[in-house]
């Protein structure tokens, strides 16, 4: 934007590869050269960076980082051991990013700086080399909306953006990621149910219902009463499996956690001395 009140200049805010694409050809002083490399050391650690420039000469950087949520590092790891799901991480932040918070939480594949058009495509893409895996996409944004609704199963976190609860399949009430486990344990918990009751069933029709209809008489003969309580039994049996899902508890038995870094940002180097905005870092709640 131009700034009137500053002699007409044109001020920008944005990330550092904005700033290389505006400013391409430029020499940067030693200064500046400085400011940059604090730029790109915080994009490292795993910030979002905001760099201030005007015509062209950077002033100052602000770096920003949602802490990682404390039960982040145990999902994944509950996601590929125990359930044996391969996890990807598809997110808009610049790479450096995408990777330091990828390695923090033990997550392997990664797609960064993906518009909410390439977040589809990656998931269309993991639909065709799946081998018939069923792809499951959890997200919060409205640039997630597209993605959630091409999944196979999209899964929206209950706080997040109106548009990504209504076009995924599944709607966490919390915002807890345990609750993403705790979900997809239930389901797989369901079906096992579903495939036992089967069992039952068609057990006791197959085996039972000839003999009940005096195929095999004289030899085998089941009585009437007979008959009567093993079909009795059977309904019990499908009856009390399927209320034993109420039984079924939250995989999570503990939250890994890390030991807080602390770190010193009190000197942030400056590219101009008169400059009135300097280098900082805000954490802020998901």
């Amino acid at each position: 934007c131009v700034v009137p009140q500053l002699g007409g200049i044109t001020a920008r805010v944005g990330n550092l590869q904005f700033f290389e694409d505006v400013a391409a050809g430029r020499a940067a002083s030693a200064a500046e050269a400085e400011l940059l490399e604090w730029v790109r050391m915080m994009q490292n650690e795993g910030h979002t960076v905001a760099l201030v420039h005007a015509d062209l000469v950077p002033l100052g950087a602000v770096a920003m980082s949602d802490p990682i949520r404390e039960d982040a590092e145990w999902v994944v790891d509950f996601f590929s051991k125990t359930l044996g799901l391969e996890v990807w991480m598809c997110t808009g932040d610049n790479t450096a990013t995408a990777k330091a918070i990828a390695e923090a939480v033990g997550i392997k594949n990664v797609v960064a700086e993906a518009l909410p058009t390439a977040k589809s495509q990656c998931v269309q893409q993991l639909q065709r080399q799946g081998g018939g895996k069923k792809v499951c996409f959890v997200g919060d944004g409205i640039n997630d909306s597209i993605a959630l609704a091409q999944a196979d199963v999209g899964i929206a976190i209950g706080v997040g953006a109106q548009v990504a609860m209504e076009a995924a399949d599944v709607t966490l009430v919390r915002s807890e990621l345990s609750d993403c486990a705790m979900f997809l344990s239930l389901s797989k918990r369901t079906v096992m149910t579903i495939c036992l009751n089967l069992f039952w069933a068609f057990c006791f029709n197959f085996v039972c219902l000839p003999m009940a209809a005096g195929l095999f008489y004289p030899r085998v003969h089941i009585p009437p009463l007979a008959a009567g309580i093993g079909m009795a039994s059977s309904s019990c049996l499908v009856v009390f499996t399927s209320l034993a899902l109420r039984l079924h508890r939250s995989p999570k038995t503990g939250v890994w956690r890390r030991p807080k870094r602390a770190r010193d940002l009190e000197k942030v180097p400056l590219a101009d001395p008169t400059a009135t905005m300097i280098g900082s870092s805000y954490a802020g709640a998901v």
